[in-house]
Parts: C-alpha cells; structure tokens; sequence
C-alpha cells in the first residue's frame, strides 16, 4: 500500500484529521493479519453473534470494503451494535468486544475545532454528543446510534439529514449537520430521575403519548 510509503504529517493521536481513508488503512491492515477482509473478518465475531446474516458493504477497485462508509444496515440492526456498545461489549452474555477497548473508545478523544457543539470532540470512531453524557455513532446519511450510558438507553435513527453545501464542485454532497439531526431526538426524548422517554410536550405527530393513569 502506497500510504505506508509516505511519511507521517503528525504523530499518531496528536491531531485531528477526519478521513475515511483511515479506516480504509484499518480494514487492510486487518486483511494482512488474518487472511479475510474487514467484512469476513467480523461475520463469525461480529455480525453473527448479533444476528446481522448477510451485510453489504461497499468495495473499493481491489475488492476490499471502505470500512468508513457503505456498509448496509436496517435500523434494527444499527441498534443492536448500540446495545453492544451500551452493555460494555457484552451480547446475551457472551463477551464481543474487549471492554478495555471500549473504555478507550470515548477516553482517547481530540478536540476538532469545529464550532458545531456536537462536533467538537472526536473518539476511537465515535463522536461525543454535547448532552447528557452522550455518545454516538455517525453514518453518511443520517443514520445515528446514540448511547446515553448515565440512563442505560440508546437511541437509534435511520433517515435524512439536513446538509450544508458547499461550492466546491468535489463535495457536491454537502457536509453533514449532525446537530440539525441530534436536537430533535433531545427534544423529543425527555431524560429525567434516571429514565428516557417520550416528551408528550414535543412529541411529534406519529408519536403516540403513553397512556394517562385512570384516577382513582
């Protein structure tokens, strides 16, 4: 791989530097280690043990997924890797990810600079959200699974996300506006005396309120 040839802009894990081609790197790396790909590798270790049978993930020219986008969940499926994450690795009790590495997940983190207030901090592939002690997972077009780990909840989130677009002819797409995404799921999520549950002041039109108690 030719990126292996060039030397280092900074020391790893001074900076922050958001590319995908990163876990690209990472994915490969994989590859080299233990034969199969990034998706093949985490079938039997991953996606089978939560019940995801047959991921699709987008591939680069060589064959290899991109590892930063294009993998293809249902929603449900994105909120059983937010459980996993919630539950500290831990599946039906059967142990999947290190928990040492899930601490390191949202303790190796780096200030971004950007002035978005739920990205300014960046972890191991995960994003800090700027309420509740959250933590998310981010994907292209919307799609969020948030860990709220104080209240033992996770929220996850498939749809469309409002973009900003820039002028440049290669970002046609637009730059992602997770806030824009994240503030409705706070205000329609009320969080309160340890429990996560709908807000019937700010619940929208196909919520449907929880049931008022009979009066005695």
């Amino acid at each position: 791989m030719t990126s292996s040839r060039r030397p280092l802009v900074t020391e790893p894990g001074t900076a922050y530097d958001y590319r995908g081609g990163n876990s690209y790197v990472l994915g490969r790396i994989v590859h080299s280690v233990s034969g199969l790909d990034l998706r093949d590798f985490l079938l039997p270790r991953l996606f089978g043990p939560l019940g995801i049978r047959n991921p699709q993930w987008f591939r680069c020219p060589l064959g290899f997924p991109l590892g930063a986008v294009g993998l293809h969940l249902r929603t449900s499926e994105i909120t059983r890797i937010a459980q996993l994450l919630l539950h500290e690795g831990v599946h039906d009790g059967q142990r999947l990810v290190p928990v040492e590495y899930l601490a390191r997940m949202t303790a190796e983190r780096r200030e971004t600079g950007m002035a978005e207030p739920d990205r300014q901090t960046y972890g191991l592939h995960v994003w800090m959200c700027s309420r509740d002690r959250a933590w998310r997972m981010d994907g292209l077009y919307g799609q969020f699974g948030i860990m709220l780990p104080d209240h033992q909840a996770c929220v996850s989130v498939d749809g469309p996300l409002p973009r900003t677009h820039h002028r440049h002819p290669r970002r046609r797409m637009g730059a992602r506006r997770p806030g824009a995404g994240l503030t409705p799921i706070h205000q329609t999520l009320v969080v309160s005396d340890g429990r996560v549950g709908p807000n019937p002041r700010r619940s929208p039109p196909d919520c449907v309120p929880p049931p008022s108690k009979a009066s005695s």
